[in-house]
């Protein structure tokens, strides 16, 4: 399979800045999909030989995992024409992002989107997020997951989602799934998912979250004063809009990754997201490998030893 930049060499001329910040946007879109139920693709205008548009191209998908792809086949690579998605073919067009309507021929009822990816004030790429319709109510962790992801969406939209500040590695991060917390703009908790509640509970937390201050909550728990500051600098610069890394917190005998995400669509702070994993069980295996390969290099180093020994009565 071709990868991003290749496609993106083979059928734009977008310069190295722009490659990036859509090198970026794939790096942040697992958590895009998980958000918003969907499946997401990349689209770019595809250029033909004589330099006028030729259709678009999907260069990237992602497929949510905390729903039922709406999008088996594989879409990497297939050139279509703008008559085929002519949503996307307006968001391109408008700069806004644009709902298509509903196609009566769909097997499963879609909700398709087209999300306008900015960079240095100019649209150079669309995203589509395809997701079933569903009629039933949405629960409290949907609309909370689906709120969140509207306002990422409006931010890439502007161009302020993701920075270059905020990339993060994506292989280790925490996913929704994991655990959510989304703070208003105070930083109090108006929704904790139960993955997250677990993991303050195994910090120590003997209470619910939902309206508490999460900077306060999160320094009384971690003991180590040091650790204890970073953590409220940390939070509290999401809150306030400052964007950080993520990071690893202790308490308790607990382990757990957070990021948090700010959120800011329009230039507006609408408070932040946290994203949180435990990750105790990883960090005591991690030491107990550490220890038996401790333990093997000494078992090595005293054989050596020995065979020495042996060696030099030999002769």
């Amino acid at each position: 399979m071709s990868t991003l930049s290749a496609l993106l060499a083979q059928y734009t001329d977008l310069p190295g800045s722009a490659v990036d910040h859509l090198q970026r946007v794939v790096g942040e879109w697992q958590l895009l999909a998980d958000l918003s139920f969907a499946d997401v693709l990349l689209w770019v205008a595809a250029e033909s030989g004589g330099g006028e548009p030729g259709g678009i191209v999907c260069v990237a998908q992602c497929r949510p995992t905390t729903a039922s792809t709406v999008l088996p086949e594989d879409s990497v690579g297939t050139l279509v024409s703008e008559d085929e998605h002519p949503y996307v073919l307006r968001a391109f067009e408008t700069g806004k992002i644009v709902v298509a309507d509903v196609d009566p021929t769909d097997t499963v009822p879609l909700r398709r989107q087209a999300v306008p990816v900015r960079w240095d004030g100019n649209v150079i790429a669309v995203l589509s997020r395809d997701a079933a319709r569903v009629s039933r109510r949405s629960t409290a962790l949907e609309t909370a997951y689906l709120e969140c992801a509207d306002a990422l969406y409006r931010m890439i939209c502007e161009g302020t989602f993701p920075t270059p500040e905020s990339r993060s590695d994506t292989k280790s991060s925490p996913r929704a799934g994991d655990g959510f917390i989304r703070l208003d703009r105070e930083g109090r908790v108006v929704y904790a998912s139960p993955n997250a509640l677990s993991a303050y509970h195994r910090m120590g937390l003997s209470s619910d979250l939902i309206g508490q201050d999460l900077v306060a909550t999160t320094r009384a728990l971690v003991t180590d004063p040091f650790e204890s500051r970073d953590v409220s600098d940390y939070l509290s610069g999401a809150v306030e809009g400052r964007i950080g890394q993520r990071m690893e917190i202790e308490a308790r005998g607990a382990t757990v990754l957070l990021r948090a995400l700010v959120l800011a669509p329009g230039g507006s702070l609408e408070g932040a997201a946290v994203v949180i994993r435990d990750v105790t069980e990883v960090k005591r295996r991690d030491r107990a490998l550490l220890s038996k390969d401790a333990t093997i290099r000494e078992i090595h180093h005293r054989v050596k030893n020995n065979l020495q020994t042996v060696a030099a009565l030999l002769r």
